[in-house]
């Protein structure tokens, strides 16, 4: 048996890492270059009505031969070349296996939302070395941060449009169960959502049930109590941390305001509006619903 210390077995793993994620970077490259190349003979060879049937059955092929679905191929193509055409610093990085493709897909992803060139360039520039040591959650609240700090007015642009999508389905599966979504609601919202049903479910000490089904039975009961003689919507009762930028509520500019955990944003004009109607504390006064720090980079 091979003697090795600690620290060699670490070093062995961190290298182990680095080559997986060239090993990515080859595959990804590889897939832009067999679309660049087909692209360009269907361009030259096929009718142009027909090129963009061509052009799928190419990605078809490409999905095959890597074992993913043509819904994953179609979104790793689009991150793949908007980090190869307008991050090549991440592009880079990539290629070395100092950040693998799941960072790499943080990035591209938080890229897409930005409007600016300087921006998308700021982006390029920062995100590595925050990429590079820390994990792909703590990069995904950076991104998050990033684009709000840059972009506000962008940030409540898609605000209003993703929350006028908002919607609730089920759906039913074939073994009597089913799921429940609720999608594009506000996420203070669904914070406080969450920490209504954490609270009531960790009250309920003397029960044989796990935490989860707990939240998901008090969630299904307060539903159960929606019914015409009940006003349906309320606002809701919160009481989360929110790090409140100043400026924005004195009406200065339009930063958004960033949750304690640095998760989850409330756009500037949403914020306004949500302290205008005492939903919101104010320094060294009581009452209201949220609980707010200084905002802090």
């Amino acid at each position: 048996m091979i003697e090795s210390t600690p620290d060699a077995q670490v070093a062995f793993m961190a290298e182990l890492r680095r080559e997986s994620a060239q090993l990515d970077y080859r595959r990804w490259a590889a897939m832009l270059q067999v679309l660049d190349t087909e692209r360009v003979r269907i361009e030259r060879e096929v009718e142009p009505q027909q090129q963009d049937l061509a052009l799928a059955a190419v990605r078809s092929v490409i999905a095959q031969a890597n074992g993913w679905s043509e819904h994953q191929v179609a979104g790793r193509i689009h991150e793949a070349e908007t980090a190869r055409d307008d991050l090549p610093t991440v592009w880079k990085a990539f290629s070395t296996g100092k950040i693998d493709a799941a960072r790499m897909s943080v990035i591209a992803n938080g890229a897409w939302k930005l409007t600016k060139q300087r921006f998308i360039e700021r982006l390029d520039a920062r995100s590595v070395a925050y990429a590079a040591t820390h994990t792909v959650a703590e990069l995904r609240r950076w991104v998050k941060r990033f684009i709000a700090r840059h972009e506000p007015d962008e940030v409540e642009k898609r605000y209003e449009d993703i929350v006028t999508e908002r919607s609730v389905t089920i759906h039913h599966h074939e073994d009597g169960t089913g799921d429940l979504f609720a999608e594009n609601l506000p996420s203070y919202v669904l914070a406080g959502i969450d920490q209504r049903l954490d609270h009531a479910a960790k009250s309920l000490s003397e029960d044989d049930r796990t935490l989860h089904q707990r939240r998901a039975d008090l969630l299904v009961d307060a539903l159960d109590h929606i019914d015409p003689d009940n006003e349906p919507a309320r606002t809701p009762n919160l009481a989360i941390g929110v790090m409140v930028p100043a400026s924005t509520l004195a009406g200065i500019d339009d930063q958004p305001a960033i949750s304690a955990d640095r998760d989850w944003i409330i756009p500037a004009n949403v914020l306004r509006t949500l302290a205008e109607s005492s939903n919101l504390n104010r320094p060294g006064k009581s009452g209201g619903s949220f609980r707010w720090l200084s905002r802090s980079a």
